[in-house]
């Protein structure tokens, strides 16, 4: 399974194994990835922005952005271990994938041409819109779990919520990953150029680098 929206197939292309990454039939899914745009942000990364990435990232062979039919056909990577958000990724883990990222947040960083990619939308972010729905549930389940402190900080974040974007949005922005934890990425030989392979990039977006740095570290 690569990301929480979509199927995987394995194929073949030319001599060579590959991925195909394909749209989820699954209803509930299938509607958070439409509200994101999710295939087309991706699509449009490994189209524009991965070809000059400074990191190590999965090969595309092709891709089709037919609505409610697109898909990526990938390099086969199956030789590299898959991040385990449950079981979590060591220091020295975390430190790779941050200092990955943080190659592709210096190359763009206050770049104007990100503003002109029309896939590529400004602080869209997939937990957004259901935070202030889940909250409630989420709280109820797990307050005792995270404590009193850890909690009201939540509820402090749910509070200002506007304001918390609005600063962000006068921050300086770079393309941002979006949704990285340790499930989006693979895991090679420390000091190769497979170290560390960042995955999924279909909540790509411009906004505040920390961002990117705050979800790998807390997941």
């Amino acid at each position: 399974l690569y990301g929480w929206s979509d199927s995987v197939l394995v194929g073949l292309f030319g001599e060579e194994n590959s991925w195909v990454k394909l749209e989820t039939n699954d209803p509930k899914l299938r509607g958070v990835a439409d509200r994101l745009h999710a295939f087309r942000r991706e699509i449009g990364f490994y189209r524009h922005m991965a070809p000059d990435a400074p990191t190590r990232l999965a090969k595309v062979y092709a891709s089709g952005d037919t609505e409610g039919a697109a898909w990526l056909l990938f390099e086969d990577l199956a030789r590299l271990t898959p991040g385990d958000q449950v079981r979590g990724l060591s220091n020295r883990q975390v430190e790779m994938a941050l200092r990955h990222i943080g190659a592709v947040h210096a190359a763009s960083w206050q770049d104007p041409r990100l503003e002109h990619y029309d896939w590529l939308p400004a602080h869209d972010f997939f937990f957004q819109d259901d935070f202030e729905k889940t909250w409630p549930v989420f709280r109820d389940n797990y307050a005792l779990r995270m404590g009193r402190e850890a909690t009201a900080l939540l509820e402090r974040v749910l509070e200002r919520q506007d304001l918390l974007e609005a600063k962000i949005a006068e921050r300086p922005a770079t393309l941002v990953h979006g949704d990285l934890r340790a499930d989006n990425l693979l895991l090679g030989e420390e000091g190769s150029d497979e170290e560390v392979l960042i995955l999924d990039w279909q909540t790509a977006t411009r906004s505040l680098a920390a961002i990117d740095v705050a979800q790998v570290v807390g997941g």
